[in-house]
């Protein structure tokens, strides 16, 4: 098998796990575009605009992502984000407004396309070989770090490794479990990942122990982004206040006080020539939802992608703002973990009758897509058919009476400010007899972890899917042992579905496997299923080419302003 051929088939293996695009620009009210971006080059580029000024020319069709040209070059974008604190440390970046501009900053092997498919991006070539199992990645010549050295392939194996190791404990630590020698250094038997060989400067070796058609998808994602070691060394606790990557921009302040980070145009960047267009971005975070629909519907900013429930409504009854509102479908899942291992939760009859209790269509107004799934639509496995809990609280009572549970009463925790659904939820399941208290944390979850079934029956969770691919789910959620299976749920046949499923190239067979993944799950029902979080965006007048999908989501080296 010839090179040409080898790379074909990596592209072949990664499009069997693409997710469906159609949706979320149907949701997005673009349908109209989706032929502008399936006809996309593979860079991402489209035809230029020839009354534009400034930025892409069309001399490089090689820039991977979403549609970048005919922009204007100059001025500054202001993002505004809910998140009380923010960390640039990216196997540790858990919130929106520091995951979602990683990408900003950083970049890696490869990136999303405006299909969600893998794209080249610091690597220029990637081999694979005949039998599936190693990975060679060429690096492109001339990227360099914001610091002005050159990244190497070196980097690429210490990042992936310290975005593995036991140590930083981030939830992509079981992404590369198909690459030798993971297992062994995840439990401290080894100090390397064998299976990942920087052979020199430019060529990188990934050897799997079973084909993986996710490892490109994985390698696209930020905690996977290449870091620079000497940096990350000298920094200590101050590194993630002081990100150093290779991407478009670089940190040129950060002022914790005023919570306001700016970044500036990075003159070294391998694009520079064509982007960022603007020459600063200034990201302002603790920022509350009304305070910054205000500030966007007054072009004192440029972008929120929080907008507050009471404003839509208006929103949509003004033509000038509603012209710059979307509301877009989202890889965000909203469930309840239930603590299956006590009482009253590790009967299942308990668990299926407060999946009946509850009255999902309540939560629409929130902004929550209700179905009852444990996946979201769009994701490869979905099936629209699987059975999921109705509303049923007659249903509800009768298996709560068939289990003897007549006198159950359990504290649920709320992390944050927001009682909205645990109020809903709370009223739902007093119908059916069972007491329910809140109590607010200031904490999230994830803080608390595997602590959680030691101090509460039940829990609110929210997870925004940072890969594309059913296997982040079962990977970080579902599968035993899981780093975020705090509900310590277990299913043996699950196991060997997820395990199968990364090595099988044939799209049909591995939706198949996932599709009965879900429905595994919702039959053993270790949650309450509600469905998942729709994303709105608000936007200035000025903002243009402003592009959204649910994996990395901003863009910011490729929007421009009118008037810049």
């Amino acid at each position: 098998m010839d090179e040409a051929t080898r790379t074909a088939s990596v592209w072949a293996a990664i499009n069997s796990y693409a997710v469906d695009r159609r949706r979320f620009l149907q949701v997005a009210g673009i349908t109209g575009a989706a032929a502008t971006l399936a006809a996309c080059s593979p860079g991402g580029g489209t035809t230029p605009n020839p009354t534009s000024t400034g930025g892409g020319s069309g001399s490089n069709p090689e820039i991977p992502g979403p549609p970048w040209e005919g922009g204007i070059r100059g001025g500054r974008g202001i993002v505004l984000w809910e998140d009380p604190t923010l960390t640039y440390d990216p196997p540790l970046a858990y919130g929106q407004g520091d995951y979602y501009g990683l990408q900003n900053v950083f970049r890696g092997l490869t990136f999303y396309g405006p299909e969600a498919e893998p794209q080249l991006d610091v690597a220029e070539s990637v081999d694979l070989s005949e039998d599936g199992l190693t990975y060679t990645f060429k690096l492109r010549e001339g990227v360099n770090f914001h610091n002005g050295r050159a990244v190497t392939a070196e980097d690429f194996k210490w990042t992936f490794e310290r975005s593995t190791s036991a140590e930083i404990g981030s939830w992509v630590q079981g992404f590369l479990g198909s690459v030798e020698g993971h297992a062994e250094f995840v439990e401290g038997s080894a100090d390397e990942i064998t299976g990942i060989v920087a052979e020199d400067e430019r060529t990188l070796v990934l050897k799997l122990t079973q084909p993986d058609v996710t490892i490109l998808g994985v390698l696209g994602i930020p905690p996977f982004y290449v870091l620079p070691k000497e940096e990350v060394e000298r920094l200590g606790d101050k590194w993630p206040e002081n990100p150093v990557g290779c991407g478009p921009f670089k940190l040129k302040s950060w002022d914790a006080g005023a919570s306001t980070i700016v970044f500036e145009r990075n003159e070294d960047y391998i694009w520079a020539e064509e982007l960022p267009y603007f020459d600063e971005v200034e990201y302002r975070w603790n920022v509350g939802a009304d305070i910054a629909y205000l500030q966007v519907a007054k072009n004192e900013a440029d972008a929120t992608y929080a907008v507050p429930a009471s404003a839509i409504p208006r929103i949509k009854q003004n033509a000038e703002q509603a012209e710059r509102f979307k509301e877009w479908s989202s890889f965000t899942l909203t469930y309840f973990e239930l603590d299956i291992s006590k009482p009253p939760f590790d009967d299942i009859r308990v668990r299926k009758a407060v999946n009946h209790a509850f009255n999902k269509e309540k939560l629409v107004p929130l902004g929550i897509v209700p179905d009852g799934h444990f996946y979201p639509e769009g994701l490869l496995g979905y099936n629209e058919s699987a059975p999921v809990y109705e509303y049923d609280p007659d249903k509800a009572r009768a298996l709560l009476e068939e289990a003897g549970a007549t006198d159950i009463s359990f504290t649920l925790p709320v992390f944050g400010e927001d009682t909205t659904t645990a109020q809903l939820l709370q009223q739902d399941l007093k119908d059916v007899g069972i007491t329910v208290d809140i109590k607010t944390l200031s904490v999230n979850p994830y803080d608390i972890g595997m602590e959680l079934p030691n101090q509460y029956r039940m829990w609110a969770m929210g997870w925004g899917m940072g890969l594309p691919d059913p296997s982040e789910l079962f990977s970080s959620l579902i599968r035993t042992g899981a780093p975020s299976n705090f509900k310590q749920y277990s299913n043996e046949k699950i196991d060997e579905l997820g395990k199968a499923a990364v090595s099988e190239a044939d799209r049909d067979k591995r939706g198949e496997m996932y599709a009965e993944i879900e429905r595994l799950l919702l039959e053993d029902a270790p949650y309450l299923f509600v469905g998942v979080d729709s994303a709105p965006t608000f936007i200035s007048e000025q903002l243009q080419n402003f592009y959204y999908e649910p994996i990395l989501r901003t863009y910011w080296d490729r929007y421009w302003k009118t008037g810049a």
